[in-house]
C-alpha cells in the first residue's frame, strides 16, 4: 500500500532535521507576511479589539513555529496531512470576506458579534500560546499539555474558533 507521506518522499533529498527547520522558517515567513498585512490593514477595521484578537494570535502562530519541537510520531496520509491543511486555511477565508450587508445595516448586531469573535479569538490565542512547543497543523504527536484551558478541554483551539 502506497501512503501518502510528502515528508517521507522530502527525506530522500533533505535529512528530517532540515526538513523541519525548513518548514519551521516557511511557516514563520507566512505568519510574519500575514501579521504585516493585519499592521498595514488597521485603518480598514471597524473594531479594533478585534483587529487586536487577531493580529495577537498570527503573534502567537509565528512564535509556536519557531520554538515548537519535533514531531515524536508524524502524519502520514491524506486524512492526517491534508484534511488538517485545508481545515487551517478555510477559517482564514473569513478574514477576507466584508460583513453581510444585512448584517452592516444593524451596528448593535455588528458590536455583538464582534465582541464575540473577539473574546472567541483571545480563548484560541490564549490555547496556542499555552500549546506553543507542542503546536502542530498535522496530526502529529509532540509533548502532552494538560494546562491552562487544556486541564479542562481536550482541543480548545477547536471550541475558540
Amino acid at each position: 500500500m502506497n501512503t501518502f507521506d510528502p515528508f517521507c518522499w522530502m527525506e530522500r533529498f533533505v535529512p528530517a532535521q532540515w526538513l523541519h527547520c525548513i518548514i519551521r522558517a516557511a511557516m514563520v515567513v507566512v505568519m510574519l507576511c500575514f501579521l504585516v498585512a493585519r499592521i498595514v490593514q488597521y485603518h480598514n477595521f471597524f473594531f479594533k479589539p478585534l483587529w487586536l484578537a487577531e493580529t495577537l494570535l498570527f503573534v502567537v502562530l509565528a512564535i509556536a513555529f519557531i520554538v515548537r519541537r519535533d514531531p515524536v510520531g508524524r502524519s502520514r496520509g491524506v486524512a492526517e496531512i491534508m484534511v488538517p491543511l485545508v481545515g487551517s486555511i478555510l477559517p482564514f477565508g473569513l478574514l477576507t470576506t466584508p460583513p453581510s450587508i444585512w448584517m452592516r445595516g444593524n451596528s448593535a448586531l455588528l458590536i455583538m458579534i464582534f465582541f464575540w469573535m473577539t473574546i472567541a479569538t483571545l480563548y484560541t490565542t490564549w490555547s496556542m500560546w499555552i500549546l506553543r512547543r507542542s503546536f502542530s497543523i498535522t496530526v502529529e504527536a509532540r509533548a502532552l499539555v494538560t494546562t491552562g484551558p487544556y486541564q479542562w478541554i481536550r482541543h480548545p483551539v477547536y471550541l475558540g474558533k
